[in-house]
């Protein structure tokens, strides 16, 4: 072998073991930023399931997180916030590290209240018989039923229609109006407690074991009755103290001087309501009570609806109860030849009974109802009945929705299940990292 071949022997041995040098630093670079880059997947995931039981203590149980909290979780730790960046709108953001690697994942939080309904029931059953929607019914709102929507005639349903079960008419020829569509299969469950109502009533005015009369006066001041009763009984024979379970008569001289929290709850007693409501509040009734309609109660002002909406106000009523929501013999204030009727203001909700008249099917013709706002209920009560086509007692039904209620609700109001609008993930990595 001549001298030059042994050089270009050489020269090949040494570029060889340089590349392999440096394939193998390459190799081990390699391995090393695929391991880097496993912990901040790792921590991603951390973060990931850090928010999953974020969301979980944020709107299961109810409770906001505390973000000054450091917690530790998984090998690394986190702290998560809350912040209401819109109406029924959240934004969830949780913060933390493993193995030195910074992540962080925010969630968009969507959750709706029960009052975005004109209607809503989870049956439409009494005894075993379908309650109907007849010719001269309107709904002019969102209306939901988790049960069939049973129809005679012509009935008129101006807002978006869902039913989970479907329609059943009482004749072939019934022709029901869904101005505003109609979607079948979507299921909306009712709520099991009233946490939120509770958890504000007692930061409130919370009134236990005592029927309680509150009158809405229009120049804004609240008569508020506990252990009454009737609506005459004066402060001279009712003594004591405003709160527990001691007898008073105590007039406010606003709305949102009854109770700092915007609820007044009542306990294990009745609670009734009439009147012309200037402000916002929430009546709650829980335990063994229930809340009766002993007249109207109207808004000072009357809110933007459908039929009106243009209208403004900054009045709001939330009538919220555990078992029914009735109308009282003679709250419609009967005139002969013709009734009045009745009008109800208000978001209307009841958790294990439903809303309806007293003595639906007896009592004498009431004219209109008329509700602006809403009405959710476990069990559809009736508000009367009829015959061909005509009512024989109680009322004519005619709910327009308070268009308001689309974007807040009263305070303490029940809320439907939570949607993730979206989420994003997010980690930090240095510069050097790709170097």
């Amino acid at each position: 072998m001549g001298r030059t071949a042994m050089l270009l022997v050489i020269a090949f041995n040494v570029t060889f073991m340089v590349m392999g040098f440096r394939m193998s630093a390459i190799s081990s670079k390699a391995y090393e930023k695929y391991i880097a880059y496993q912990v901040i997947e790792q921590a991603n995931l951390t973060m990931e399931s850090a928010a999953n039981i974020a969301i979980s203590q944020a709107f299961v149980s109810s409770s906001t997180p505390n973000p000054s909290q450091v917690i530790s979780f998984m090998g690394g730790t986190y702290t998560a916030s809350r912040t209401n960046t819109a109406p029924f709108l959240d934004q969830l953001l949780i913060t933390g590290t493993f193995n030195g690697v910074q992540s962080t994942t925010a969630i968009m939080i969507q959750s709706s209240s029960f009052s975005q309904f004109a209607f809503y029931s989870q049956t439409e059953m009494i005894n075993g018989n379908p309650i109907y929607w007849i010719t001269g019914d309107i709904c002019r709102g969102p209306l939901h039923t988790q049960d069939f929507l049973h129809v005679s005639g012509n009935p008129v349903f101006q807002g978006m229609v869902t039913t989970k079960n479907g329609v059943q008419k009482m004749d072939p020829s019934d022709n029901p109006a869904f101005n505003g569509g109609y979607k079948k299969g979507v299921d909306v469950n009712i709520p099991t407690d009233l946490t939120d109502l509770k958890t504000k009533g007692a930061a409130g005015e919370y009134i236990n074991g005592l029927n309680t009369y509150v009158e809405f006066l229009a120049n804004g001041k609240v008569i508020v009755r506990t252990g009454a009763n009737g609506w005459t009984e004066s402060s001279t024979a009712m003594n004591g103290s405003p709160n527990g379970t001691v007898p008073k008569c105590t007039t406010y001289a606003s709305v949102a001087a009854v109770a700092a929290s915007g609820v007044l709850l009542v306990n294990n007693a009745d609670l009734h309501v009439k009147g012309v409501l200037n402000g916002r509040i929430t009546l709650g009734d829980v335990g063994s009570g229930r809340i009766l309609i002993d007249s109207s109660v109207v808004y000072a002002q009357t809110p933007p609806t459908v039929t009106n909406p243009s209208a403004t106000s900054d009045d709001m009523l939330g009538l919220v109860a555990d078992n029914d929501i009735h109308i009282s013999l003679n709250a419609e204030n009967n005139k002969s030849p013709q009734p009045d009727g009745l009008e109800i203001d208000a978001s209307i909700f009841s958790r294990t009974g439903g809303f309806g008249a007293e003595n639906y099917d007896t009592r004498d013709k009431g004219g209109k109802l008329k509700i602006i706002g809403g009405v959710q209920q476990l069990a559809r009560d009736p508000v009367g009945t009829f015959s061909n086509g005509v009512i024989q007692t109680g009322f004519q039904k005619d709910y327009d929705y308070d268009t308001r209620l689309q974007s807040q609700s009263p305070e303490g109001y029940p809320r439907l299940p939570f949607q993730v609008q979206n989420w994003v993930d997010d980690s930090q990595i240095s510069d050097t990292f790709w170097n």
